[in-house]
């Protein structure tokens, strides 16, 4: 049958993705919400207005391991969050949390191949200023011109993106 189903809410079923979030929401102590407790809904919360700030401050307390699990867990869908109204803040956020071997990863799979569509869209752009800026700061941290951090720059700058991280001025 295909009647609508109503969703009765029960923890040990498979939630609808919808569902997480209208839970996350409705909780009392939702900004006690691990990334631990919301790890294969990262995606649901990442396009939730409210989930992407709540993201974004487990972000800034995560470790680099937990950082890498995001990443892996995101990186399906970063297409798609990548011009989308709240996940493009995701993943700037993300950007800004990663470290050089998986910020490569992400503007290699994600940004160089695409840099010229993804300029144009205030969004993505957004989300390649954030990696460029990282990448920076990593090879300023670092010292070192052979580091991952300077290899995304140089090869983002000579893929055409420096038009974005240069004409687009975002916070």
């Amino acid at each position: 049958g295909g009647g609508g189903g109503g969703g009765n809410g029960r923890r040990g079923g498979r939630p609808r993705r919808a569902s997480i979030i209208e839970s996350w929401n409705a909780s009392p102590d939702r900004d006690d919400w691990t990334l631990d407790q919301i790890f294969d809904d990262l995606p649901a919360f990442a396009a939730d207005s409210a989930g992407t700030h709540h993201l974004q401050a487990l972000f800034d307390a995560a470790s680099p391991e937990e950082m890498r699990a995001v990443f892996g867990r995101l990186s399906p869908h970063v297409p798609a969050l990548m011009t989308h109204k709240c996940g493009n803040w995701t993943l700037k956020k993300l950007c800004e949390c990663l470290e050089a071997p998986e910020l490569a990863c992400f503007l290699e799979d994600h940004v160089l191949s695409s840099t010229g569509t993804l300029s144009f869209n205030v969004s993505s752009a957004r989300v390649l200023k954030a990696a460029l800026v990282r990448g920076k700061e990593l090879t300023a941290a670092s010292g070192s011109r052979q580091h991952a951090g300077a290899h995304v720059s140089r090869q983002v700058e000579s893929e055409d993106g420096r038009h974005v991280y240069e004409s687009h001025r975002l916070r």
